[in-house]
């Protein structure tokens, strides 16, 4: 800890309060190339500088012996106060007797007069702020039991106070054990654990020694700061060959987002905010990945459309509908199609769902958007006269709103995507069930059996053995299979082949408008 507040040298505020105005100057030009000095001539002036300052002093060398408002009133009145007695102080006086009671009442230090040794002034200076800060955080310190690392309260304090001006270059880096959910299911509590304090060990001996510092924060994330290297992805090979190897960890992989050479003008939290963005930009076999522009204009798009988002009327819904095929015997024959929102954005245009729905998540305006939907695909449904599948998010509400809008059950297909009570409660109302993105949420194939969904929709991003596995297990469960994402004649045929009974895509048709939509296929 001393070693990062010396190399730190952070710019901290110091208040000299003395009401000779050469001995205020003499204090401020010793001072001035380390600190950055406020004066005061009298207490009065001083307290009223403590109380409207936005940012905290971290020092004040206090004069006795002055008018208004004497030294010893300043230093009850600090000594008095929640916020202001954590503040250290160092008392310039001539006489002993005023020494011994100053220091009584709680000063922190004592500096002679007259000014002899300007040296000796900062060095005291330094000393006392460095021991105040370090009792600080040291008071404030608390680990987490599993992986011995600080929690986070402490970890950005510690930044703040210690690393965040550091004149060496440094980064934000968030780590994540991908799939926490699913291994805690495998593994046990017990057995995660002692992986958990094997990634921090690994992650303080090579990323943090003596320049940084790491926090865990639970479920499987890990943040760090330290001083910036360029070979992260051969560390975290290094790491992950480490871990592999530790018999408690087999099939604990890790992913690491970095944003480097962090703006230290910026908010901290920006910082780990774009290390988030990275580690979730992470693609296989990689291990990491940098905050590029590119994703920091995707994230600066996102706060825009949030706050675009809270001005949202029902009327800038927009359902567009993707065409589903039956391909079971060989060739596409229409099945019906799959309802998507979008957001018709006054200024953007159209949206697409993956834009705009994760806001609408935060804002918990899904079922809001889920009717919309509903009450599109109903209509469209009874035109075309084959069966719509719409997403739902709540499955009372859905419920409601499906019996409040007549919608039959031969109209809609409700799809899910988590095996809540929800699968049973619409079975129970009539409707078939269609589990989406089986694949790749790690359901249990148990559990996934027990919901006896009539359709599995696998996810689109798999391929090649995973993509027949899948299709496997979702024949033994006798429910029927959907692939979307076909973008080429090769997958077609290839799923075909595979045995998959229905498909969707952009090979296949585009999003279409309902009007569009059932003169295509009508």
């Amino acid at each position: 800890m001393k070693h990062f507040i010396q190399s730190s040298r952070q710019k901290r505020k110091v208040l000299v309060v003395d009401d000779e105005v050469i001995n205020r100057e003499l204090l401020e030009a010793i001072l001035a190339l380390n600190y950055e000095v406020y004066c005061a001539a009298n207490g009065s002036e001083a307290m009223k500088l403590l109380r409207t300052e936005k940012e905290p002093f971290s020092l004040i060398l206090l004069d006795l012996l002055m008018p208004c408002m004497g030294g010893f009133q300043v230093l009850e009145e600090c000594k008095s106060d929640e916020i202001l007695k954590k503040i250290p102080i160092i008392v310039m006086t001539s006489e002993k007797s005023a020494e011994v009671r100053s220091i009584r009442m709680g000063a922190d230090d004592f500096i002679p007069k007259p000014y002899r040794m300007p040296e000796v002034i900062l060095a005291r200076c330094e000393r006392i702020i460095e021991l105040s800060e370090e009792k600080t955080l040291i008071n404030s310190i608390e680990t987490d039991e599993t992986t011995g690392l600080c929690d986070k309260a402490f970890y950005y304090a510690y930044i703040e106070r210690t690393l965040s001006s550091a004149r060496f270059r440094t980064d934000a880096l968030t780590i994540r054990v991908e799939n926490y959910r699913r291994l805690k299911k495998m593994l046990g509590q017990a057995r995660l654990n002692l992986a958990l304090k094997k990634i921090a060990g690994l992650i303080s001996r090579e990323l943090i020694g003596k320049k940084g510092i790491a926090s865990y924060s639970g479920d499987g994330v890990f943040s760090a700061y330290c001083k910036h290297r360029d070979d992260y992805e051969a560390v975290f090979e290094q790491i992950q060959d480490e871990l592999s190897a530790f018999a408690p960890s087999k099939g604990v992989r890790l992913r690491a987002g970095i944003n480097e050479n962090v703006d230290k003008a910026s908010p901290m939290e920006s910082w780990f905010a774009g290390a988030d963005s990275a580690c979730d930009s992470v693609c296989p076999p990689n291990r990491t990945a940098l905050y590029t522009a590119e994703l920091r204009e995707r994230d600066m798009r996102r706060e825009h459309l949030a706050r675009d988002f809270k001005e949202l009327s029902d009327d800038q819904i927009a359902v567009r509908f993707q065409p589903r095929y039956r391909i079971k015997n060989g060739s596409p024959v229409p099945a019906g199609a799959y309802a998507v929102p979008c957001w018709r954005h006054p200024l953007l245009g159209l949206l697409s769902a993956e834009e705009f729905l994760p806001i609408a998540l935060e804002e918990g305006q899904l079922f809001r958007i889920d009717r919309i939907v509903l009450r599109e695909a109903a209509a469209a449904a009874k035109r075309l006269r084959l069966p719509v599948a719409v997403s739902v998010s709540c499955a009372d509400g859905f419920e409601d709103a499906a019996r409040e809008l007549s919608v039959k059950s031969s109209q809609i297909i409700p799809a899910i995507n988590e095996l809540t009570e929800c699968a049973e409660k619409l079975k129970n109302a009539g409707f078939s069930v269609e589990f989406d993105g089986f694949g790749a949420r790690g359901v249990p194939l148990e559990k996934l059996a027990r919901a006896h969904a009539a359709a599995i929709k696998l996810d689109d991003g798999l391929s090649g053995e995973g993509l027949a596995v899948a299709l496997g297990a979702a024949r033994l469960m006798g429910a029927e299979t959907i692939v979307g994402g076909v973008e080429t004649g090769e997958q077609l045929e290839a799923l075909i082949k595979l045995g998959c009974d229905y498909v969707q895509g952009n090979y296949l048709c585009p999003l279409l408008t309902a009007e569009e939509l059932i003169n295509k296929i009508r």
